[in-house]
């Protein structure tokens, strides 16, 4: 990590004009942030990265599920997907308060893309939680992923991108999959499925999960698995192969998320990258040489600005960097974990099956929403990952709610309640 944040060795000119930062962080720090940038000035880069280098170390020693109490502050605040949107955050300060030890904070994931601020945010979000530890909380999302960023490019790309970007894919990977308040009331960025499991996903190693995207089949030296395998590819042939795969590691057409019949169903009529991985199939991390593959391709396919210039490699972590026999792999099961909780949205129907829509976790009904409260002795779950006209939304017989990102709910001893 310290090879990519070498922040002392790049110099502030006397004409820059952007805030300064000191650290250890105070509360005027945070406060003259967020002013600056709503008068549109930038954070020098040098900043950024002893910024995002200081929230990583403390990003590191948080548990994967965060425990809170209203013990001290009567209402947290829980707010939804930000996207890049400033004027949103500052709308959310201006209408609730600013962080402070009276006034806590979560902030449930998918803080950037989208908008054109998804530095700026992160560099509020991050100062706030390093200002107010115990106070200002926040959980990953979906797009706190490496591929899933590729869409925007922070603003001091043309001379230390690099080093922002891959110090940023870090950071993704420490923060907190979770956060349970009271022992009663789950907060998570997607949802749950019916095989979420809390207690794996509070021990599993999180920093593995660099992308929920980027997975490929490692190959098969044992001549009766090839011989299997090439059994499965002549019975499915009709099977679409996810982009990110070559041609000749087409898997068989196996279900994505559960197994049933029904969720084999759903894969079948699917097309996007997740609904083909093989079930028991070892998975590997990708190389560096077939990221920028697959960064190419994704480029390709989302029609990004710039294609066919010369675009930087995709900056990888420094695990990354290790040789392929070292590389730390979280199972397949692990891994579903995450999946399920970043991807997954509720129905109105009975059950779980596989998310054909975004290709990811799954549909869940109101009996998994249940099954998961009595199993684990909670009340409520809060989740976001979608917007709600009318800013929230309550569904599964009130126990699931869903604010967006300019509502907020606040969570008190007595029971869950929404404000404007």
């Amino acid at each position: 990590m310290e090879k990519y944040s070498d922040y002392e060795s790049i110099e502030v000119p006397d004409s820059y004009t952007g805030p300064h930062l000191s650290f250890p962080l105070l509360p005027d720090h945070a406060t003259a942030l967020v002013e600056a940038f709503r008068l549109k000035q930038q954070l020098h880069a040098r900043y950024v990265l002893n910024l995002l280098y200081e929230a990583r170390k403390h990003l590191a020693q948080l548990p994967n599920i965060n425990r809170l109490s209203t013990c001290y502050s009567e209402e947290i605040t829980v707010c939804g997907d930000l996207h890049g949107q400033l004027d949103d955050l500052i709308f959310i300060f201006y209408k609730n308060g600013l962080p402070s030890p009276e006034r806590a904070y979560v902030f449930n994931g998918d803080f950037v893309d989208r908008g054109k601020d998804s530095i700026e945010i992160l560099m509020v979000l991050f100062a706030f939680m390093l200002v107010y530890p115990k106070e200002f909380h926040l959980n990953r999302g979906n797009h706190e992923d490496h591929l899933m960023n590729l869409r925007y490019k922070p603003k001091h790309a043309w001379v230390h991108g690099k080093k922002i970007l891959r110090t940023l894919q870090d950071v993704f990977c420490w923060l907190p999959l979770a956060t349970l308040i009271d022992e009663k009331v789950l907060i998570l960025h997607g949802g749950v499925s019916d095989r979420t499991d809390l207690e794996l996903l509070a021990k599993l190693d999180r920093h593995k999960i660099v992308s929920t995207l980027r997975y490929k089949i490692r190959k098969e030296n044992d001549r009766q698995a090839e011989e299997k395998r090439k059994a499965h590819q002549t019975s499915s042939a009709q099977t679409p192969t996810p982009w990110f795969l070559p041609q000749s590691l087409s898997p068989p057409s196996l279900p994505f998320h559960l197994g049933s019949d029904k969720a084999h169903k759903a894969s079948l009529s699917s097309s996007v990258p997740f609904c083909a991985l093989l079930e028991h199939t070892k998975l590997a991390w990708l190389g560096r040489r077939s990221v920028d593959l697959e960064l190419e391709r994704c480029q390709q396919r989302a029609n990004f600005p710039g294609i066919g210039e010369k675009e930087e490699p995709l900056p990888q972590t420094s695990e990354a960097h290790a040789v392929p026999g070292e590389l730390p792999e979280p199972t397949l099961q692990e891994w579903r974990q995450v999946v399920d909780i970043l991807w997954s949205d509720p129905m109105m129907q009975e059950g779980c099956k596989a998310n054909t829509v975004r290709g990811g976790g799954c549909y869940f009904g109101p009996d998994v929403t249940e099954q998961l409260l009595r199993k684990y002795n909670l009340q409520f779950l809060i989740r976001s990952h979608e917007c709600k006209p009318e800013g929230y939304e309550f569904c599964h017989n009130r126990k699931v709610g869903e604010p967006t990102a300019a509502v907020l709910v606040c969570v008190s001893q007595k029971r869950p309640k929404s404000s404007s």
